[in-house]
């Protein structure tokens, strides 16, 4: 009678809770959906796309059309109405060819006038203007790259927040079955103590049951721990869990954590480290911005003007030239004229000079000298934590496949003993408390070996997270 009561204690209080449980799969699907850190990143990304879209159209060719101020005058002479169009195009990717067409024209009754109408071509000899397109389309680009790097590190981070917390409540899970056990076992001794004719007043009997009071507040504490833990971590999940009195917990434990194979830190290319990475491209970027500071450059400027104010009213073809040093900036033009009357060019010529552009150029040359070892530095740093990395991470993993072998030689050891416990305490050789604690101990390390398999995906994850997978 006695046996029969403390097993069918054993069933009531290994099933308390009966609910729908979804799988692994559908739970951590569920909430990668609703991490609202995932879904930002995704916006983020997309929005750096966007912007990408946009610098390479302004990069590229471009025409501006303008039709300027248009005038209309009422005079005694008559109506008259003029107009300054424009037009600007302008090819980058071409030694930012420019082309410009202007003019000023007048229509009145007594006819059609124009003036400083002109076509006028601009080439780059010698500038900077394509190598800073190339860094500005390099730097969009990167944007987009980095977006979707956020992206996939906050993926990343959900799952292994997911597996964390699951991991936790596996934990609690096995802290409740050895917490029932030394309930079994108390329980049991203070059942001999009241066979033995001890009075309820002595202090035999007392601590005894002190013993099984002081468990079962133990138990249905981490009970209701566990339930509150898991209704929240099914909320997170976008799921309604539903508790009532009949469910063990070994129901709990998931049957579809995958087993994989660990990752191999070692086989992942140095450079695509993530802090490797970033100092790599950090050190590129301001190569390439310390290109772009020529301190010679050249433009020339070729067209045909029709009626030029700077040429007594000519027709002319325009040369120019604008050449920097430094702070000296030279920019001559020449005029020739195309029609009419004698052949006498004109020429025009600015000279700018900015003493302290020498002064500082030295001192920026220096800047570049340093700017240069720093990012050095910050790339052999970078190697350095790699280093580190590597060896914590060699150490994790011993850790997790020492566990992983013990667990499975418990496992074994505690089910084949449960198995003999069993038959045993059937045919009456040992004590129900006997066959409890060997079947408890049993559940244990099989719980241990599921948090053992989530251990393996975190590692993997974590791993994961070190390294781009697109990286260069």
């Amino acid at each position: 009678m006695k046996k029969s009561i403390l097993f069918i204690l054993f069933s009531v209080l290994s099933h308390i809770f009966a609910f729908e449980l979804f799988s692994t799969s559908e739970l951590l699907a569920a909430y990668l959906e609703k991490n609202s850190d995932i879904q930002t990143q995704a916006i983020s990304y997309q929005q750096a796309q966007f912007s990408n879209q946009k610098n390479h159209i302004n990069q590229g060719f471009s025409i501006t059309l303008s039709s300027g101020s248009m005038i209309f005058e009422t005079s005694a002479d008559g109506n008259s109405f003029s107009i300054s169009p424009a037009i600007k195009t302008s090819i980058p990717q071409a030694a930012n060819l420019g082309i410009n067409l202007s003019g000023n024209f007048t229509f009145s009754e007594s006819g059609t006038s124009m003036e400083d109408s002109s076509v006028n071509v601009s080439l780059d000899i010698i500038s900077s203007s394509a190598l800073e397109r190339k860094i500005s389309l390099l730097e969009s680009e990167r944007k987009v790259l980095e977006a979707k790097r956020e992206f996939e590190a906050a993926v990343i981070a959900a799952e292994k927040e997911f597996y964390s917390t699951l991991s936790s409540l596996l934990s609690q899970v096995s802290s409740i079955i050895s917490k029932q056990q030394d309930l079994y076992e108390d329980k049991i001794e203070f059942e001999e103590v009241k066979a033995k004719g001890y009075s309820e007043k002595s202090s035999n009997y007392r601590s005894a049951q002190m013993k099984v009071l002081s468990d079962q507040h133990e138990v249905e504490k981490a009970e209701r721990v566990l339930k509150n833990e898991y209704t929240l971590f099914y909320l997170q999940c976008g799921k309604e869990l539903h508790f009532d009195d009949l469910n063990d917990y070994m129901s709990l434990i998931p049957s579809d954590i995958p087993e994989v194979q660990p990752l191999e830190i070692k086989s992942f290319n140095p450079d695509s480290y993530t802090q490797v990475e970033k100092a790599l491209w950090a050190q590129k970027i301001a190569e390439l911005n310390r290109q772009t500071n020529k301190k010679f450059t050249l433009t020339a400027n070729t067209g045909l003007t029709c009626k030029n104010s700077s040429a007594s009213n000519k027709s002319t073809i325009d040369l120019g030239l604008s050449g920097t040093i430094g702070g000296l900036t030279i920019s001559p033009e020449v005029y020739l004229p195309i029609a009419g009357g004698n052949f006498y060019p004109s020429a025009s010529l600015g000279i700018s000079l900015d003493p302290n552009k020498f002064r500082t150029d030295k001192i920026d040359a220096q800047i570049d000298v340093l700017d240069q070892r720093q990012e050095l530095i910050d790339i052999e740093s970078a190697r350095r934590k790699l280093e580190s990395t590597i060896t914590e991470e060699e150490l994790e993993l011993q850790n997790i496949l020492w566990e992983k072998t013990k667990y499975d030689e418990y496992y074994q050891t505690n089910k084949s003993l449960e198995e003999d416990m069993l038959s045993w305490y059937k045919m009456g050789v040992i004590t129900e408390s006997k066959y409890l604690s060997a079947r408890v101990s049993r559940e244990e390390y099989e719980v241990l070996k599921i948090i053992n398999l989530i251990d393996m995906l975190l590692y993997n994850d974590t791993v994961s997270s070190y390294f781009y997978s697109d990286a260069q």
